[in-house]
């Protein structure tokens, strides 16, 4: 079972890594051997794309210009990571919602 994380701008990967801080504070306060904790959760990443474009929290410029431009980048990054898993459950895809260039970025991706 494999979840991929897709965290699109500067809201999602402040909230993405407070998750993943969060569900292994979880799994480590029950008392599990380390090896069987190894197998419910690893985390890995074949691949990461940044880049590094402030746009000044422009919804439209995120969604018209730069997710049309980064879409292949990311597309490619996201078949690697999958490809990698034996049984894929789902994409939890974290950006904000407010407006900015990763909401943007983030509505043109999950199209």
């Amino acid at each position: 079972m494999s979840i991929v994380s897709l965290q699109i701008g500067q809201c999602g990967n402040q909230v993405g890594g407070e998750f993943f801080r969060t569900v292994m504070s979880d799994i480590r306060s029950v008392p599990y051997s380390k090896s069987r904790l190894e197998t419910e959760y690893s985390e890995t990443s074949s691949e990461t794309f940044f880049n590094r474009r402030d746009k000044g929290n422009n919804w439209a410029f995120g969604f018209l210009v730069h997710g049309p431009t980064c879409e292949p980048a990311v597309a490619e990054c996201l078949r690697q990571e999958l490809e990698n898993c034996d049984c894929v459950d789902g994409i939890l895809m974290t950006m904000s919602l407010a407006g900015g260039t990763g909401s943007g970025v983030g509505t043109y991706l999950s199209r």
